[in-house]
């Protein structure tokens, strides 16, 4: 029997969209940054691995942009 689909509005909803190739609705949006803002604020040094992480990420790529430009 399958699972039944969560409504729009729930991090659920928006993983489905995203799985399916589709730009999530605003509810899902804002249902998804409330559990991160939770998330986040439930761990904050947590976060500031994260945010370190994505600059990492983010630096490595324009070097590699630069690079090839």
């Amino acid at each position: 029997m399958p699972r039944e689909l969560q409504p729009c509005g729930t991090p659920a909803a928006y993983m489905r969209h995203k799985r399916h190739g589709q730009d999530a609705c605003r509810v899902c949006l804002d249902a998804m940054s409330e559990r991160n803002r939770a998330s986040y604020a439930a761990d904050p040094e947590r976060a500031r691995e994260l945010a370190r992480e994505r600059m990492r990420r983010y630096s490595a790529r324009q070097r590699r942009r630069e690079a090839t430009a």
